[in-house]
């Protein structure tokens, strides 16, 4: 049985070769195909790439354990990419960026630092009702509080340094404080800002008070309208990278 005109047999016939304008046709697109492969460049691998995880220089001047934390300062390497985010770990301050420490580091050396989702973390727990922690000045190690950009999802039972399962959620910042100086009214609220230091204060849960800390703050008051005298108590909310303070109208009473 003879193929049809257009090179198909039909089933069962033996095999006989097609007419020479449809073999042709065969070996070109033969010769097409194998000739775009050579031309094209192969196509760059895909594959996942971690984003809760970044590669950072420890800069602190000392070796750093595993579950501390260091901020972020900078970058370690000329362009930073997908491929390589290798930054700079300095030492913490109650603002800006920070990590936590995947595994120990040498002063100098690269290792990696987790900058969101869950992890296991060294905090100072200094009360068993904390919920929360936070970054403070001058410390490797994670300080609880009651608000904070991290959670606490567990902790052991006690106070003290303890190694903790926590998560970045960016949290809602603010300490109660008393200021530690007369704060005046701005001169313009967007652009004449004033400032002092105040003192933070921690929620004592065995009292059912508050008590103030070691830690300060510089806070800044936009209100025009409105000065605070020293020992004023209110609230440093974190906004657009400085603290903001909302206090009462006079000074604490006497106690």
């Amino acid at each position: 049985m003879q193929p049809n005109s257009d090179g198909k047999a039909s089933p069962g016939s033996p095999f006989k070769p097609p007419a020479a304008v449809i073999w042709n046709n065969m070996v070109d697109a033969g010769t097409a195909w194998a000739n775009s492969r050579l031309n094209s460049t192969a196509p760059n691998p895909i594959r996942p790439r971690e984003t809760d995880i970044i590669k950072v220089k420890n800069d602190s001047g000392a070796v750093r354990k595993l579950g501390e934390i260091l901020r972020i300062s900078g970058k370690a390497i000329e362009t930073v990419t997908d491929e390589n985010k290798w930054l700079v770990g300095v030492e913490p301050t109650d603002d800006g960026y920070f990590g936590i420490l995947k595994e120990p580091a040498a002063n100098g050396a690269l290792a990696s630092l987790q900058v969101s989702g869950c992890c296991m973390a060294l905090v100072n727990i200094t009360d068993e009702d904390h919920t929360r922690a936070t970054s403070v000045e001058g410390e490797y190690v994670l300080q609880s509080c009651s608000s904070g950009p991290i959670e606490l999802m567990y902790a052991p039972a006690g106070t003290g340094e303890k190694t903790c399962l926590v998560k970045f959620d960016g949290g809602y910042r603010e300490h109660a404080v008393v200021l530690d100086a007369n704060l005046g009214a701005a001169t313009h609220a967007l652009t004449g800002a004033t400032s002092c230091l105040a003192t933070v204060c921690e929620w004592d849960s065995s009292a059912n008070d508050y008590v103030e800390t070691s830690r300060q703050l510089t806070v800044w008051n936009h209100a025009e309208a409105t000065s605070h005298q020293t020992d004023t108590f209110g609230i440093a909310r974190w906004i657009d990278s400085h603290w903001h303070f909302f206090g009462d109208c006079e000074p604490m009473a006497t106690r």
